[in-house]
């Protein structure tokens, strides 16, 4: 039996964000979120990728603006490392497939976000128009990024289970509450969701959802 080629290859770093706080749409930013709260540009984070050997990004949306997208593909076209954007729709209204249809045809699109986190209804993306356009989603093959947290989770497994191909990433596996040692529901739930083949997961965002004063590497395993 032949043996796995292991031999290191370009690494992509998938998910990180860049911003002008002056453009006015990051609902969820103020002052009192420290180190955050000043804009990011390019670069500020390319020293990082060289000290880390990435050579390839994609830049992923903070904002629920299709103003942000355009701002993040424009940041892309003039940016050598960054390969593709991870942008915003709302897949609530009736023009989406107009919408999704005009993002793509800028080559640096590659997926989208609505911030299910961030909705008031946890079971948001089971309305009817929403999972219609999510169906539409499904056809296109264009990737859907779940941005989810443990209440939204069950209701994010049940969207995928009626949209048959979907091509699904879960952001920050979907942010256990680490801090308090929560386990179950969302560990099953998780690997309910990771039972479908075109579902994938980024490890990320998991120091956050630690206690960030004393949270060590033990806290995120396994």
């Amino acid at each position: 039996m032949s043996q796995p080629d292991l031999t290191p290859g370009p690494i992509l770093d998938t998910h990180h964000h860049l911003w002008t706080i002056s453009r006015g749409d990051y609902h969820w930013m103020s002052p009192d979120l420290d180190v955050l709260y000043r804009d990011y540009v390019p670069d500020d984070l390319a020293p990082f990728l060289r000290q880390a050997g990435v050579t390839k990004t994609i830049l992923v949306q903070a904002a629920a603006t299709e103003a942000e997208t355009e701002f993040m593909l424009g940041i892309a076209e003039e940016c050598e490392w960054i390969v593709g954007v991870c942008g915003w729709l709302d897949m609530a209204r009736e023009d989406f497939p107009d919408r999704l249809a005009r993002m793509r045809q800028n080559p640096y699109f590659r997926s989208f976000r609505p911030m299910l986190q961030d909705l008031d209804a946890p079971d948001w993306i089971l309305k009817p128009e929403v999972l219609k356009n999510l169906a539409h989603v499904a056809e296109t093959g264009v990737a859907f990024e779940i941005l989810t947290r443990p209440p939204q989770l069950p209701h994010a497994i049940e969207a995928v289970k009626r949209t048959p191909g979907l091509r699904g990433v879960v952001n920050h596996i979907s942010k256990p509450d680490i801090a308090s040692g929560m386990w179950e529901p969302w560990a099953s739930q998780i690997a309910e969701l990771g039972a479908y083949p075109e579902i994938y997961c980024k490890l990320s965002g998991l120091v956050t959802e630690a206690d960030a004063a004393t949270w060590t590497p033990a806290d995120l395993a396994p």
